[in-house]
C-alpha cells in the first residue's frame, strides 16, 4: 500500500499552486503543470 501521509502535502501544494490561477479548471491546471509527455505517468 502506498503512504497515506503523502496526499495532505500535496494536497496543500496543489492548492497553493491553483490559488495563483484560481480561473483555471483543475484540468487544465494539472495539464499546465505536468510535461506533456509524463501526462498519463502520473
Amino acid at each position: 500500500m502506498r503512504d497515506i501521509n503523502r496526499i495532505e502535502p500535496m494536497l496543500e501544494e496543489l492548492k497553493c499552486v491553483w490559488e495563483q490561477y484560481p480561473d483555471l479548471r483543475l484540468g487544465q491546471l494539472i495539464c499546465d503543470i505536468v510535461p506533456e509527455d509524463k501526462l498519463y505517468d502520473v
